[in-house]
């Protein structure tokens, strides 16, 4: 798992560790001949299984980690202070922060996504409605909706203010493993596929009419 921060420092993230270098020492570590720095509080520690993904706040001082030990852990980058975010039943596969970086989005395989208030470390809402994993979240850029994507071949909307389903996006053959919005916030892009052999599926939605 591979994150940067504003000033383009890169983390790797192996076996529950986290791990600071740039691209080249990046390289070396993946093939085994080296191993990146330690974070400037050390190495980030905690997660107790592997770590599935990671993102950065808006203001690169914050890093959240997602993990299959059914955790989100959020730290501190100067300090290494650390916070778990618990609540999951199941593996956690992705997060991310909103725009203001005070709300932090997590998928699970517990078919569930969960908004968190960062500053205090308190459940907001649990985003019920997929009937299969979730893998992917993220923000459109005003921050009032968080768009999922799950193994139920779905993409959903939800109103961050409300903790409502906003609309169910369908057409995926496959499941559906990735999510972005444009910078815009007027469409989003949705990657899926589980099927070995066949091809992957790449669909861009108009948010407005949801097709």
């Amino acid at each position: 798992v591979l994150a940067e921060t504003l000033d383009g420092v890169r983390l790797v993230a192996r076996t529950g560790t986290l791990w600071a270098g740039d691209w080249a020492s990046a390289d070396s570590w993946v093939r085994g001949e080296g191993r990146f720095g330690a974070l400037p509080g050390g190495p980030l520690l905690g997660h107790k299984e592997l770590i599935n993904a990671l993102a950065f706040s808006p203001d690169g001082k914050t890093l959240a980690a997602a993990s299959r030990d059914l955790t989100v852990k959020v730290w501190d980058v100067a300090t290494a202070k650390r916070s778990t975010l618990q609540g999951h039943t199941q593996a956690v596969y992705s997060v991310a922060f909103s725009p203001d970086g005070n709300t932090l989005a997590s998928a699970s395989g517990d078919k569930t996504v969960r908004l968190w208030d960062v500053a205090s470390g308190k459940e907001q809402a649990t985003l019920k409605g997929h009937t299969e994993s979730v893998m992917s979240v993220a923000f459109s850029p005003d921050g009032k909706t968080v768009a999922s994507a799950s193994y139920d071949k779905s993409v959903k909307l939800w109103d961050v203010g409300t903790g409502k389903e906003r609309a169910t996006l369908q057409g995926h053959t496959q499941a559906v493993l990735s999510v972005a919005f444009s910078p815009d916030g007027k469409m989003l892009a949705s990657a899926g596929g589980s099927t070995f052999g066949k091809p992957g599926e790449l669909k861009v939605w108009d948010i407005p009419t949801g097709k």
